[in-house]
C-alpha cells in the first residue's frame, strides 16, 4: 500500500484534525496530520495525574496510614485486646490483597474511571461507619471494606497516568502519582493531632468521620473528571477493531504472563520488606505511647521527637526488627 493510500485510510478512520495522544509523528503520512502545539490548553492527562495523587493520597494516606495513629485511642474507647486490635489490622489488609489481585482484571473490563470511583465510594462509606460503630465485629467488617476500596483505588489510579503520557514521562508521572502516599501520612499525621486534642478521647470518630467524607469528594471528582483513555487512542482501537473484527480489537488477560516473570515476584519481595518495616514500627510507636512518659493527649506520632523514647531500648529493639 502506497503513502498516499495510507493518507487516505488516516482520514478515513480517524478525520483531518486527528491528533495524537502522545505528540510524536506516526506512519500515516505525517505532513497531513495536525499534532498539538506548544500554545495549545493544558494537556488532559495532567488532569488525569492530579486526579490520580488525590486518589492515592486519600486512600494510602487517609485510609491506611491514619488507622495505626488513630488505634490507641480506639483501644482505650472500645476497650480492645491487642488480639482485637490485631483482627482489625488483619481484616483491612485482607480486603488490601484481595482487591490488589481483583483490581487490575476489573479495570481491564469495566474501565478505571468506574473501579477508582466505586471503591472510593466504599472506602467513604467504610470510613464513615467505623467511626459511627462501637461494635468490634461492626468495626471489623467496615475496615474489611475499607481494605477492598483501598486495593481497588490505588492500583488504577497509579497505572491510569502511563497511557496518557509517552515513555520518556511515565516514571517522572508514576513517581509523583505514588509520592502521594507519604503526603497524605504527613498530613494525616497533623490532622489527626489536631482532631484529637480538639475533642479528646472520642476524636477518633470525628477523624473517620472527616476522612470519610473527604475520600466522597474524590470519589465524584474521579467519576466526573477520570477518562480511560485518551479520545485519540480510542478512535485507534475502534479503527483496529473494525479492520480486525470486534472481537480481536482486545486480547485476554494472561495470568501465566505476569507470574512467570521473575521480575515481579523479586519486585513484590522488595515492597513485603518494606511495609512490614514501615507498619511494624507505627504500630510500635502507637503501643508504646500508653508506656512512655508522653501525655496521653499528645498523639503517637510525636513519640519519634521525644529524646529519651528514641534512647529507650524498646525503640531500638523495635527499629532493629
Amino acid at each position: 500500500m502506497t503513502a498516499k493510500n495510507d493518507r487516505k485510510v488516516c482520514r478515513a478512520y480517524f478525520g483531518k484534525s486527528y491528533q495524537h495522544p502522545f505528540n510524536k509523528p506516526d506512519d500515516f503520512g505525517g505532513a497531513d496530520i495536525k499534532f498539538p502545539s506548544k500554545k495549545a490548553s493544558i494537556y488532559y492527562g495532567w488532569v488525569i495525574a492530579l486526579l490520580g495523587c488525590l486518589t492515592v493520597l486519600g486512600a494510602h494516606g487517609f485510609g491506611r496510614f491514619a488507622y495505626p495513629l488513630l488505634l490507641p485511642y480506639m483501644q482505650r474507647d472500645l476497650n480492645l485486646n491487642y488480639f482485637q486490635m490485631g483482627l482489625l489490622a488483619t481484616g483491612n489488609f485482607i480486603g488490601y490483597l484481595i482487591m490488589v489481585v481483583a483490581g487490575g482484571v476489573l479495570a481491564s473490563k469495566y474501565g478505571p474511571r468506574i473501579v477508582i470511583s466505586a471503591s472510593a465510594v466504599l472506602m467513604g462509606a467504610s470510613m464513615i461507619w467505623t467511626g459511627l460503630s462501637s461494635q468490634f465485629e461492626h468495626i471489623f467488617v467496615a475496615r474489611m471494606l475499607t481494605g477492598l476500596g483501598n486495593g481497588g483505588a490505588y492500583l488504577p489510579s497509579v497505572v491510569l497516568p502511563s497511557i496518557w503520557f509517552p515513555s520518556e514521562k511515565r516514571g517522572r508521572i508514576t513517581g509523583m502519582v505514588v509520592s502521594s502516599a507519604s503526603l497524605g501520612f504527613a498530613l494525616s499525621s497533623v490532622f489527626v493531632t489536631s482532631v484529637l486534642s480538639a475533642y479528646g478521647m472520642t476524636g477518633w470518630r470525628y477523624c473517620w468521620h472527616y476522612f470519610g467524607v473527604t475520600l466522597l469528594v474524590i470519589a465524584a471528582a474521579d467519576y466526573l473528571f477520570i477518562r480511560n483513555k485518551p479520545e485519540s487512542l480510542v478512535e485507534t482501537e475502534r479503527a483496529e477493531g473494525s479492520s480486525k473484527g470486534e472481537s480481536d480489537a482486545y486480547s485476554p488477560f494472561k495470568w501465566n504472563l505476569v507470574y512467570r516473570n521473575r521480575n515481579v515476584w523479586f519486585v513484590g519481595l522488595l515492597f513485603l520488606v518494606i511495609w512490614t518495616r514501615i507498619l511494624n514500627l507505627l504500630k510500635l510507636l502507637c503501643r508504646l505511647s500508653s508506656s512512655t512518659h508522653v501525655a496521653r493527649e499528645h498523639n503517637c506520632i510525636n513519640l519519634v521527637y521525644d529524646r529519651r523514647f528514641r534512647h529507650s531500648k524498646r525503640f531500638r529493639l523495635g527499629l532493629a526488627f
